[in-house]
């Protein structure tokens, strides 16, 4: 089925008792192995379920902002910090925990291919907003006025969103929607960021 799918994130619901162990397919409400990636496509749930195994994988450059559907393992090689959006900055704070939190934007810092594992719970709550950050899903275009992840003369910002320029935003990332902030400024700096990933 996963072979065959467009959009290879999609998940298939069959009932309690069925035998099928291929990806993404969920019996009742559980998943034997569900397999997400950031250049598959999209990903939305009508209902939650539990994943005996889930990963993620991308492959990112440098800086990224990701939001996973369950909390999962940060891979060797990357450093992540938790974000939050005040009208004057984003803050960003090293992540100590485990495992990244389900629905959380993190800021991602790495190069390469990498792959998340995890489990429990997978859902993809709507309207969410973490710290005055929303997390996407689904491909979806920014609104004028909100604010995206960029990189301006090699750092990273949120830059907001002009008339014209609205770009599109990947699934499994997160943005600042409109009105989420009080504030009118070009774009908002990230604080408390250690260059280099040997620091």
């Amino acid at each position: 089925w996963q072979a065959v799918a467009a959009n290879k994130n999609m998940v298939y619901y069959l009932p309690s008792g069925s035998v099928n162990q291929q990806p993404n397919v969920v019996n009742g409400t559980t998943c034997n192995n569900l397999v997400l990636s950031g250049e598959s496509g999209g990903f939305m749930l009508p209902t939650a379920f539990s994943a005996t195994a889930a990963s993620y994988s991308h492959t990112i450059n440098d800086y990224t902002v990701l939001t996973l559907p369950f909390k999962a393992a940060l891979p060797e090689g990357l450093v992540a910090y938790t974000l939050s959006a005040s009208p004057t900055a984003v803050t960003c704070s090293p992540f100590t925990g485990d495992s990244l939190p389900a629905h959380t934007p993190v800021l991602i810092q790495g190069s390469g291919s990498f792959t998340y594992h995890g489990a429990g719970t997978v859902s993809t709550p709507k309207n969410q907003k973490i710290n005055n950050l929303n997390p996407v899903y689904l491909t979806t275009k920014a609104a004028v006025g909100s604010y995206f992840l960029s990189m301006t003369n090699g750092t990273p910002v949120f830059q907001r969103v002009a008339s014209g320029t609205e770009p599109t935003l990947s699934p499994f990332t997160a943005f600042i929607q409109v009105g989420n902030l009080t504030t009118s400024a070009a774009s908002l700096p990230l604080e408390g960021l250690v260059t280099g990933l040997d620091q």
